[in-house]
């Protein structure tokens, strides 16, 4: 493609494709603290499907860990900043038994065609 051509878009199925195929557990979340889009990995780190989670809350979907998560996300929502390697211990889902959990998390603010931020990704690394 030349330099002086705008790039291509994205197709839904691409953007579906590279959310699947990456080795990390990702999701975007609104600012109701509902997951839009997650990817199985991050489903199956937190004992739960894709299905169940999406619509929910971070404290439905999450209820072991919201305490920990709520301040983090709320800081990207405020300020704008993205955190990086952010390092998350807690305790495990309850269906996945008795444990804890040590991740690592990136939260990036996503904004709108205003400039607004709107929504928020997430990556997890396990």
């Amino acid at each position: 493609m030349p330099r002086d051509q705008p790039p291509a878009v994205l197709h839904e199925w691409e953007l579906l494709a590279l959310f699947q195929a990456v080795p990390l557990g990702i999701a975007v979340i609104d600012r109701s603290l509902r997951f839009v889009h997650l990817n199985e990995r991050l489903a199956a780190m937190n004992a739960t499907t894709v299905e169940s989670a999406v619509g929910r809350t971070v404290d439905v979907v999450l209820p072991h860990v919201a305490d920990i998560l709520r301040p983090l996300i709320a800081r990207v929502f405020e300020t704008g900043d993205t955190l990086r390697k952010t390092a998350l211990t807690g305790p495990l889902a309850a269906q996945a038994g008795p444990g804890w959990m040590h991740v690592e998390a990136d939260y990036h603010p996503l904004r709108d065609e205003r400039g607004e931020i709107a929504r928020m990704l997430v990556m997890v690394r396990d």
